[in-house]
């Protein structure tokens, strides 16, 4: 699997080589509730006190379409709990922002895929909501209880198949990060890189879509632009099927040469070089095959 963060930092790039699939964009966040999220009493659970939220990675929430962030307190026979929800425009955001707040250690729930837990601690999806419970774990009866009583709850489709679809041998457990922008990317992919394909950012001031002609029109080579809002943003480098390092080494040369026909100088051979470390120490020193 290419190691994107070493090539790029060789050829000196301001931005971070990512690998992702780009699904969707956000959109700036909409105006806070009228109402409070938390209601006063759910079942035997009464509200001891509410507050709004704001969450840790504004850009992040912000790209993700967040609408509201409210914490509560409860006090119950199971004893006392917080509850913290985020609503946000529609399902796939929701599961996105799930996939970033569940812990790495998150166990997860067997039947349920937006769900998981740790000891004393409860995460879930559920349509446009995340929910997160510290101190008690509802099961089933209690949740489905909560999400009549959740304003603004809408399903807008349903989840994204696509996590459907991921092969489970040697998949990292709560690994899986849904990019839906250009922060999106550059904060979760540089430590998640794929097998399958790298999208990557042009210099600054560069539009993606003149390094995806260059590459056509000099080396006959197909390469992708981004797609919706990430078109001129972001071009993507496909490593399916047969693929190996020799075609690495004439990607990486023919970008080099294409950036510095556009006014973006690099010194030739740096990021080739790049892929040969990377190469040395991931292949060299293994037997070849006769």
């Amino acid at each position: 699997m290419p190691r994107s963060r070493e090539i790029a930092h060789a050829l000196g790039w301001p931005c971070r080589l990512v690998a992702a699939v780009v699904l969707a964009c956000g959109v700036a966040a909409a105006a806070g509730p009228a109402q409070p999220i938390w209601p006063e009493k759910w079942r035997e659970h009464e509200r001891e006190k509410v507050s709004p939220l704001t969450p840790a990675e504004p850009k992040l929430w912000a790209e993700f379409g967040g609408e509201a962030a409210e914490k509560a307190v409860y006090n119950s026979p199971v004893g006392r709990f917080s509850a913290t929800a985020y609503r946000f425009q529609d399902s796939t955001s929701a599961l996105a922002w799930y996939e970033y707040l569940r812990p790495e250690a998150a166990v997860p729930v067997r039947g349920a895929a937006t769900m998981s837990t740790l000891p004393g601690a409860l995460f879930a999806a559920h349509q446009n909501y995340v929910l997160v419970f510290d101190g008690w774990r509802p099961q089933g009866p209690e949740l489905e209880a909560l999400y009549k009583l959740l304003p603004r709850m809408r399903a807008s489709g349903g989840l994204p198949k696509l996590m459907e679809y991921l092969p489970q041998k040697d998949l990292r457990r709560n690994s899986e990060r849904y990019i839906l922008g250009l922060h999106s990317l550059e904060l979760f992919a540089p430590a998640r890189p794929s097998a399958a394909v790298t999208a990557i950012c042009p210099p600054k001031g560069m539009d993606s879509g003149v390094i995806v002609k260059e590459f056509r029109n000099r080396f006959g080579a197909i390469i992708a632009n981004g797609q919706g809002s990430m078109k001129g943003q972001i071009f993507r480098i496909a490593h399916l099927g047969y693929f190996d390092f020799a075609d690495l080494f004439a990607v990486i040369a023919g970008l080099e040469v294409i950036l510095n026909a556009n006014g973006f100088p690099v010194n030739y051979g740096t990021g080739v070089a790049a892929v040969q470390e990377i190469y040395e120490s991931a292949a060299v020193k293994q037997p070849v095959a006769v």
